[in-house]
């Protein structure tokens, strides 16, 4: 019975590790996705280029 307590409490404390760490990639991978989807937008969006002048026949 013992052993079975410690084997939980083992077991415990290593989800609320992996829970942490998942936490943490979790919001890295959001910071990480907003980055790209700028980086995306920024492609997308059309840049503003002035229109040549027309040259004046000489």
């Amino acid at each position: 019975r013992e052993d079975l307590v410690k084997q939980n409490l083992s077991y415990q404390q290593e989800l609320a590790n992996l829970k942490a760490r998942f936490q943490e990639n979790a919001s890295a991978w959001g910071r990480e996705k907003a980055e790209l989807m700028t980086k995306i937008n920024d492609i997308d969006r059309p840049v503003y280029t002035p229109r040549p002048r027309k040259l004046e026949p000489i």
